[in-house]
């Protein structure tokens, strides 16, 4: 693995576990007894924290020796974290309901038991 690569790959595990309802849906089913409201102020603050971490990392890696293919990876990887961080000046969080995605809803989904997390197990 690529230097450039571990930095990506250490980011993964910890935005995991900061959306665990996102990691569930990929597969990951460690954090199926979790669920975050990305909508709190701490919840906001932790993940700005990390991806300005993240992004911080992997801009200590010189784009400029890495293979064409690393390039991309390393530019997608910056742009994301980039449109994310500044995401977060405007306050989204303050209009949390739409027709389609709100945390009541996703919360009524997921308690259901028969949507991304089930209930397996009493844990």
């Amino acid at each position: 693995m690529t230097r450039s690569a571990d930095r990506y790959a250490a980011s993964f595990p910890r935005e995991m576990a900061t959306m665990p309802v996102r990691a569930t849906s990929i597969g990951d089913n460690r954090y199926n007894d979790r669920f975050e409201v990305d909508i709190a102020p701490a919840w906001l603050t932790k993940s700005e924290k990390l991806a300005r971490d993240s992004l911080a990392a992997v801009e200590t890696i010189d784009r400029g020796q890495l293979k064409p293919s690393e390039q991309l990876s390393y530019d997608i990887f910056t742009s994301a974290r980039r449109r994310e961080i500044e995401g977060y000046q405007y306050p989204e969080q303050l209009l949390p309901f739409d027709q389609f995605d709100s945390t009541p809803n996703d919360f009524v989904q997921l308690g259901s038991g028969d949507s991304l997390q089930p209930f397996k197990t009493a844990k």
